[in-house]
């Protein structure tokens, strides 16, 4: 049973494409997420032009601690070393979901 295995759980522009009811999908991650798991997803919006694919070199990634916040960090197929948005070890900030 997968129900709480995991630490991180990832869905880059994928919500959009779930048939209603959404609310399942987000119950059914979380309960894949440990406790204290982290859930992150975008979503395409734009109020003018295209949309821009937030993680689109994500390959090998982790969840990173450093001065009491919690980051992505992500090595590219390529090598290149990136690094996302920092945020605290809160439940306020949108996007991000504690289990």
């Amino acid at each position: 049973m997968l129900h709480g295995r995991f630490q991180f759980v990832i869905a880059s522009d994928v919500f959009e494409h779930i048939v209603p009811p959404v609310a399942r999908a987000f119950a059914n991650v979380r309960k894949l997420l440990a406790p204290r798991g982290v859930f992150i997803f975008t979503a395409p919006f734009t109020l003018e032009g295209d949309t821009l694919e937030h993680f689109p070199d994500l390959h090998e990634w982790r969840i990173e601690q450093h001065d009491q916040r919690r980051r992505l960090s992500n090595t590219t197929l390529d090598g290149r070393r990136q690094t996302f948005d920092a945020w605290p070890d809160t439940t306020s900030v949108p996007i991000v979901a504690y289990a």
